[in-house]
Formats: C-alpha cells, structure tokens, sequence
C-alpha cells in the first residue's frame, strides 16, 4: 500500500523514496519479479506542542470573584513555529472558547462557578495541540452582601461605654451557592474627625466601646 501524500513525524523534513517488488503470478503457481516501482511522499516536520503553566486565579478554590471579564495570564511556550493559545470556560450554562497570541485574555464570566482552561497550538497546524493546563475554577459573585442588621444599644446613651452588635447576609447568585461572608472591619468617627479603625478583617459580630466622652458624638460604620 501506497502511504498518503502527508506524513508527520517528529524529525527533520525531507523527502524519501521507497521501492517495492512488483509481482505477477507466473505458470504453475510460481511468481516472477517483474521490475521495480518507486513512490516518493513528502514527511513533513511536525514537533509536539507543550503546555502553557499558568498561576491558579487565588489562593482560596474556588476564587471569590465579583468582576467579570476575568483577566488571566500564562507562560508561553517555545516551539520552532508559531504557536497561539485556546483558552476555554465550562460553566453548567455551557462551553465558550477562544484563541488568542498573547499570554493572557480577559475571560467572560457567568453567575456561579466557572472552570478555567487554556492550551497551546500551532498556529499553521492547529489540529497539533497541547493538553489542556488546568487554570482553576472561580465562583463569579456580582452582588455585594447586605448588612441586614447594625443595632447600638441606643442613639442616645448616657453610659460611658455602647454595645455593637451586627450581622450580614451573602444572596444567592441565580441558584448558585453564593461565595459567602469573609469578615467585618467597624470604623468609628468622633465629632467631624478622621475614621478610625477599631475592628479590622474580623469575623466578630459585635464590639463594646468603653471610655466615650460626655457630649461628644460618635458615629459607628461597618464594612463586610
């Protein structure tokens, strides 16, 4: 059998020159060597495609994101010809895909958690690809939380000390399980002056606050 036109390997290109015995069944069951047939074929250079690496998206799985598109980068990758990159995201409201030069691309985001993939391939092959290098999944959270409660003890106060208490809520995003609550910083503010910070990155959900001063006015703000 006569191979095709287009064989790939990986080694040099060139061109080679086969032979094959031509044969004819002969008188008596014997067959007689009848010459010689040459094919010639082309064998084209075809070197493997090697993965990008590329940081996962943060430290937390999956990565709390509330902006969408989500910029992403990777390595490139060095290769004798041209190669470009195919980034993909699998969410359960489908698969998209792109192809870019660079080593990064702003992906597109949808309400929940999305997987992040990218490959590399040839550009004047791009059926000779690379596997595909695991990015990570991000949960893209677009709403913010909501203070559902922020209660001193009264807006009028007497004591030298007010007690703080709080609480918050993450809504759901579409059905998807939202990203949930990180932490609490209270600031407060005596008079006009600059706010202060007097909790920071907490988880707690209340605060005492001791040695107020008489006729001064304290105003009390919360951040999640």
């Amino acid at each position: 059998m006569i191979p095709p036109n287009d064989v790939y390997v990986n080694a040099s290109c060139c061109r080679y020159a086969l032979e094959w015995d031509l044969f004819r069944p002969g008188s008596g069951g014997a067959y007689a060597n009848q010459g010689w047939l040459t094919q010639e074929w082309a064998i084209k250079l075809r070197y493997p495609v090697t993965p990008p690496t590329a940081p996962p998206p943060c430290s937390k799985t999956p990565c709390p994101l509330n902006a969408s598109p989500f910029v992403t980068q990777w390595d490139s990758v060095s290769h004798p010809d041209a190669i470009e990159y195919q980034w993909q995201r699998t969410h359960p409201q489908g698969t998209i895909r792109g192809v870019t030069s660079q080593t990064s691309a702003a992906i597109p985001l949808e309400r929940g958690t999305n997987d992040l993939m990218v490959q590399s391939r040839q550009v004047n092959e791009p059926d000779n690809t690379s596997t595909w290098t695991t990015i990570g999944s991000v949960l893209y959270d677009p709403d913010p939380p909501t203070i559902a409660n922020f209660t001193p003890a009264s807006h009028w106060s007497n004591a030298s000390s007010v007690n703080l208490s709080w609480s918050a809520v993450d809504p759901s995003i579409g059905g998807a399980t939202p990203s949930g609550l990180a932490d609490y910083t209270l600031e407060q503010q005596i008079g006009t002056g600059a706010w202060t910070t007097l909790l920071a990155n907490t988880q707690a959900t209340s605060y005492l606050g001791t040695n107020l001063l008489n006729n001064t006015d304290y105003t009390f703000r919360l951040t999640v």
